[in-house]
């Protein structure tokens, strides 16, 4: 039972995220046997997949390292101005997030070059040494509407205005936009974020193999062995589907730079729907209100209603003709 609910949770995050880049993968890694193990059969298919899947979320994984830190989130809830319910110090003044703010503010003439070399470069070096790169990210066009979501924070779940825990903040928001059967817009262009970084990470790999099996094509012949490994040398069957193979190559470099980039701008439309998408759905809840099994509503003044032939009368005036 258990194993049927978690097929049925299962969402485009999963198919677009780790499916199709861990198929893509495997399809690149079992072209370099002598004699690929394509499936076959209906029981193939399924391992193949899971095999791809298993292969999809270790990608997921690496390319969530390898993009490095953003920082669009926490700049954009740190430019919220001074909430006027909030406690204020004991020198008399309010406490805002913009304090904060201005102490961690950057010199960007001081790293411009380093982020253009960065810039340039992360697409190839990234996963290797991404997760060295110096946080990035601007403040975001939503900081419009932060003032109303951390109000809500602090009202709703009691988070403190002056936390820096911005990775429960991110989850809590998350968890708020969530839902399976009606997905909210930052979902499903978070969907599409894994999709394009789970290729530019896939393209990476194959590249990577595709470049090592060149290399080790050109230093040795059929038959040969190789030393230290004592391995006999088989050319991959790329070598005889596809030549010259450097075009292979050339194709997955084009994947790296040009998901990367996808990659890249989705992570800002992502960040910025999540933003609206919480918005709205904490004015949603807090248009509504529920009445307990002994709870009355009293109401006063005229209350409208409405005829059959669509026209608004109120009971105060009709009991007055009535008089």
């Amino acid at each position: 039972m258990a194993f049927g609910r978690y097929f049925r949770g299962l969402t485009s995050y999963d198919l677009l995220g780790n499916l199709v880049p861990g198929v893509i993968l495997l399809i690149v890694a079992i072209g370099f046997f002598p004699n690929p193990p394509v499936p076959t059969t209906v029981g193939g298919y399924g391992l193949f997949l899971t095999v791809a899947f298993i292969i999809g979320s270790v990608l997921q994984a690496h390319a969530s390292i390898a993009v490095g830190e953003r920082e669009h989130f926490n700049k954009t809830m740190d430019s919220v101005e001074v909430l006027p319910s909030l406690q204020q110090r004991e020198d008399g003044t309010q406490e805002g997030r913009n304090d904060a703010a201005d102490e961690n503010e950057e010199d960007d003439n001081a790293v411009c070059w380093d982020r253009l070399a960065w810039d340039w470069f992360h697409p190839f070096v990234g996963p290797v040494v991404g997760w060295k790169r110096p946080p990035r990210g601007n403040k975001l066009d939503d900081v419009i509407l932060v003032n109303r979501i951390w109000q809500h924070m602090v009202d709703a779940y009691e988070i403190p205005f002056s936390t820096t825990s911005y990775g429960v903040l991110y989850h809590v928001m998350l968890s708020k936009v969530d839902n399976i059967d009606s997905p909210s817009r930052a979902i499903r262009i978070q969907a599409l974020r894994n999709f394009h970084r789970g290729l530019w990470i896939a393209s990476w790999y194959a590249f990577s193999f595709i470049t090592i099996a060149g290399l080790v094509d050109f230093l040795f012949d059929p038959r040969d062995r190789i030393p230290a490994l004592g391995w006999e040398y088989t050319r991959p069957a790329y070598f005889e589907y596809w030549e010259p193979i450097w075009h292979l190559a050339v194709l997955s470099g084009f994947g790296i730079m040009g998901f990367w980039y996808l990659s890249e701008s989705t992570e800002e439309d992502y960040i910025e729907y999540l933003f609206a998408d919480y918005a709205v759905a904490v004015g949603d809840t807090e248009n509504t209100f529920v009445l307990g099994t002994e709870s009355e509503l009293s109401l006063s003044g005229d209350v409208g209603m409405l005829r059959e032939d669509g026209a608004e009368e109120s009971d105060h005036t009709e009991d007055r003709e009535q008089g």
